[in-house]
């Protein structure tokens, strides 16, 4: 059990019970608005500070540093330990805090996510000179298998550094307060900008532009982790005599089904992109590929920022049996989803060309058309749901049912690419994604309508709270 001593101060955490409402509201209201700062700064280092490492790197490079962002993505699925299994668990310490019970889930979580980092950093450390990198790649990527070896190096320190980060995070979301974090996230992409500049003008490598993109915003978030210790919740810190072997395993293997429907969306992303490699003639075609689909990211973080907003409102709103909450906001939360996908729709189709020929005149392979663009806006689209659908799974931790969705969208990616890439190349890549979400977001609607749609919409659902009642 866990006891109150000098260094963890009961004041370090409210004592008393919060209200939901204004917590929920306070939470989504930051969430989207720090989210949104992040988001510009991230616009920034993708439209700013990228096209001018492209420009600057040696023919192939650049291609070669997409290639490697997208397997760091897939390497990071192995990671089964880590994920947001702490988050429901938690969730409900929100507002009826309870610091044993916090202390003995979150150093759980910790060390169930930390050590599994670190073995999976070992193993990619052990594979890097050992991988069959040509078996892997097409031909065209050849001539950079020293640098993709290299990638793997790199990518075993970030997944290391990223770790501990990862766990500070998931413990804001817990208490919904991940806007702490997020607001960070800006500093880290301010950090990001003349990293990416240096490393264009003086050391044009791909890993070192890895480390630029991925690493250096670390610094400032380990700022946060800091001070979420020693100032906001020292008794938080993860002593291993707090760790609970029973919780420690059920994280653990709600992290790993997490992972797996992480998985599943990353296998949609990366492999067709993979076997685009194997058919394209030239490099640039393939990093054109993976810019389209960087760029998709990055728009979708819109929707993953009220996913993620949403997603710890909605599990404390579940636990306390609050239907009325949860109607509402899904419906803000889908209305804006769907006037977002309508804008960028139209947006992406009418602009590509343009932005295309701007930010890369010197690579007409990454000049792209109108039908490009209506493709890319239509991928964001058709995500947006499958992300927001997907968080109301976690955040109810139905993990394993998320990751059904995650495989069963990732299937049909795979097998749509394989099936038409040898006629329509990048296009039915594209296709396929755009196919794989709204498969995949069909059977997480599906999943959700029993238990959280139908009694969200029904007489509970309608029922207004209480204390709205006068304002009605």
């Amino acid at each position: 059990m866990y006891e109150q001593t000098d260094d963890a101060p009961l004041s370090a955490q409210p004592a008393v019970s919060a209200d939901p409402d204004k917590t929920r509201k306070k939470s989504i209201k930051l969430g989207i608005i720090t989210s949104l700062i992040s988001k510009l700064f991230g616009s920034i280092v993708q439209f700013g500070a990228m096209p001018l490492a492209a420009a600057k790197m040696a023919e192939g490079y650049y291609d070669v540093y997409t290639f490697l962002l997208y397997q760091a993505m897939l390497l990071g699925l192995l990671n089964l330990g880590s994920g947001p299994g702490v988050v429901p668990e938690m969730s409900r310490f929100a507002t009826e805090p309870d610091q044993q019970e916090e202390a003995s889930w979150f150093t759980s979580s910790f060390w169930v996510g930390v050590v599994s980092s670190a073995a999976l950093a070992l193993i990619i450390l052990i594979a890097a000179p050992l991988a069959p990198i040509r078996a892997y790649v097409g031909p065209e990527f050849w001539p950079f298998e020293t640098e993709i070896r290299m990638g793997l190096v790199a990518f075993s320190a970030i997944v290391v550094l990223r770790s501990v980060i990862s766990q500070v995070t998931y413990g804001y979301m817990a208490y919904m307060e991940e806007y702490r974090m997020k607001a960070v996230v800006s500093a880290g992409y301010g950090l990001s900008i003349p990293a990416i500049v240096l490393v264009a003008f003086f050391a044009p490598h791909p890993v070192w532009l890895i480390l630029a993109v991925i690493a250096v915003p670390f610094l400032a978030q380990y700022v946060t982790v800091y001070r979420f210790w020693k100032i906001e919740r020292p008794y938080l810190i993860p002593k291993l005599s707090l760790y609970n072997r029973a919780r420690g395993w059920k994280l653990f293997l709600a992290n790993a089904y997490s992972s797996l429907a992480a998985a599943g969306t990353t296998v949609t992303m990366t492999v067709p992109l993979l076997l685009f490699t194997r058919v394209a003639s030239e490099t640039e075609q393939v990093g054109y590929l993976g810019t389209l689909l960087t760029w998709y990211a990055l728009a979708s973080t819109v929707v993953v920022m009220i996913a993620s907003a949403i997603m710890p409102t909605i599990s404390n709103a579940f636990a306390h049996g609050d239907y009325s909450w949860i109607r509402r906001a899904t419906l803000k939360a889908f209305r804006g989803t769907g006037v977002y996908g309508v804008v960028l729709v139209i947006g992406c189709s009418a602009a590509l060309p343009f932005v295309t020929q701007l930010l890369y005149p010197s690579i007409p392979e990454y000049h792209g058309s109108h039908f490009d663009g209506f493709l890319l806006g239509s991928l964001i689209a058709s995500a947006g749901f499958n992300i927001l659908l997907k968080g109301y799974l976690e955040g109810i931790g139905r993990f394993g049912h998320s990751a059904i969705a995650g495989f069963a969208g990732a299937a049909v990616a795979v097998l749509l690419t394989i099936v038409f890439l040898p006629m329509f190349g990048g296009t039915a890549a594209f296709c396929a994604i755009i196919a794989s979400q709204l498969v995949a977001g069909a059977i997480c609607f599906g999943m959700l309508y029993r238990d959280v749609f139908r009694p969200a919409f029904g007489p509970e659902g309608r029922a207004a709270p209480a204390k709205e009642e006068p304002e009605a």
